[in-house]
């Protein structure tokens, strides 16, 4: 539901964009859709059944963590699963065998700050399978938030698993360390997915971590 300020979308569509009571729009450096803007809900219709029907050999669609609206706008719950809903129902009729993943934040964190009350959604069976972003620096962190995720009550509907964070910032994760992490995973006996945006190699991780401190710089 986010979009990064210079993006075509919010410049062909201001009055998509979603305004705080006060009248921001910028919040976490990006922009956001509104769910109740009937024209927002039909592009995001459009868009998902576009895939579905021009990739027919796409296995699955997943939506993460940024597929809710920052509680800053007032509460969107019931905004984001209707339209959460019908784009599911409009997928499914388009490609019955594709699968739709859900990667959200654990529970509570997801409900109370972006409004995604995926709990309901898996109730609802609207997703074939969750992984939970349980991105955190050690193995004891990663235990006490699955503890609290609200994997096990999730696991009751849906495939499960953990996203397990392989980058970092500043400290750079060892692979000793995810290797860690995932074992914690495993004696749950869920499934588990390793994700990191930055270049695997340590060099080249470097080199990012240490331009992203200059530019910071160069910015302040």
């Amino acid at each position: 539901m986010m979009l990064f300020p210079k993006q075509k979308l919010a410049q062909q569509h201001p009055d998509w964009i979603l305004k705080t009571s006060d009248g921001r729009q910028y919040i976490e450096q990006h922009l956001w859709l509104n769910p109740e803007n009937p024209e927002v809900q039909e592009y995001f219709v459009n868009l998902f059944t576009e895939v579905a029907q021009k990739y027919p050999k796409l296995y699955g669609i997943q939506v993460d963590d940024h597929w809710g609206i920052p509680i800053i706008f007032g509460n969107k719950t019931q905004a984001m699963t209707e339209l959460t809903r019908r784009i599911v129902r409009a997928v499914k009729q388009t490609s019955p065998n594709l699968i739709i993943s859900l990667s959200p934040n654990p529970y509570q964190f997801s409900v109370n700050k972006y409004s995604l009350d995926w709990t309901r959604w898996i109730e609802e069976k609207l997703f074939d399978e969750l992984v939970i972003q349980i991105y955190r620096p050690d193995s004891q962190q990663v235990t006490e938030s699955i503890l609290t995720s609200g994997i096990k009550e999730a696991s009751q509907y849906v495939k499960v698993a953990v996203g397990i964070y392989a980058g970092g910032d500043p400290q750079l994760k060892s692979l000793s360390e995810i290797d860690r992490q995932v074992n914690v995973v495993k004696k749950f006996d869920y499934g588990y997915s390793i994700f990191s945006w930055e270049y695997t190699s340590i060099f080249l991780r470097k080199a990012i971590y240490l331009f992203r401190q200059l530019l910071q710089c160069h910015i302040a």
